[in-house]
């Protein structure tokens, strides 16, 4: 699963690239119509599982 922090806009996918496209796809979605100043930068924080 893949979250925006700063709005709680979420999305999922098979693999983290598509989670991530997914993600995308959603935020862009969210603000459809509005103006809003699209950082140069983002972070992206992500979590995984490992098996140990």
């Amino acid at each position: 699963m893949a979250k925006c922090i700063e709005n709680s806009v979420a999305s999922q996918g098979k693999t983290i690239e598509e989670a991530i496209a997914n993600l995308k796809e959603a935020i862009e979605l969210y603000y459809e119509g509005e103006e809003v100043q699209k950082p140069e930068l983002s972070p992206i924080i992500t979590t995984t599982e490992v098996a140990v």
